[in-house]
C-alpha cells in the first residue's frame, strides 16, 4: 500500500527540508572538525618547538658547565704552578739569603 501523500508538495517540501538540515549538520560537522585538524597540529608544532627549545638549552648547559670546569683546571694548574713557584723563592731565599741577610747554613 502506498502512501497517499507522496508526490504532494507538502511532502516533497519536507524532504527537501529533512535534506537540508542533513546537508547543514553535515557542514557544520566538517567545519568544527576541520577546525579541530587545525588546533591539533598548531599544538603539535609547538610542542615540536618547545622540544626543540629545551634540547637546545639542555645543549647549551651542558657545553657552558663543561666549559667551567675546563676553566677551572686551567685555573686550578695555574694556582698549582704559581704556588711551587712562590714555595722555589722562599727556598732560595731560606738558603741563599740576600747581602746584609744570614743564611740558615750559617745558623747551623
Amino acid at each position: 500500500m502506498s502512501n497517499s501523500n507522496e508526490g504532494t508538495p507538502e511532502v516533497d517540501r519536507d524532504v527537501r527540508v529533512d535534506e537540508a538540515w542533513k546537508a547543514n549538520i553535515k557542514r557544520t560537522y566538517d567545519a568544527y572538525q576541520q577546525e579541530c585538524l587545525e588546533t591539533t597540529k598548531l599544538a603539535r608544532k609547538q610542542m615540536n618547538d618547545v622540544h626543540q627549545l629545551t634540547v637546545q638549552t639542555m645543549q647549551n648547559a651542558i657545553e657552558n658547565a663543561n666549559l667551567a670546569a675546563k676553566q677551572f683546571l686551567t685555573n686550578s694548574d695555574l694556582v698549582t704552578k704559581q704556588c711551587v713557584r712562590h714555595n722555589d723563592v722562599a727556598v732560595d731565599c731560606t738558603w741563599d739569603p740576600g747581602p746584609g741577610e744570614e743564611s740558615l747554613k750559617d745558623k747551623e
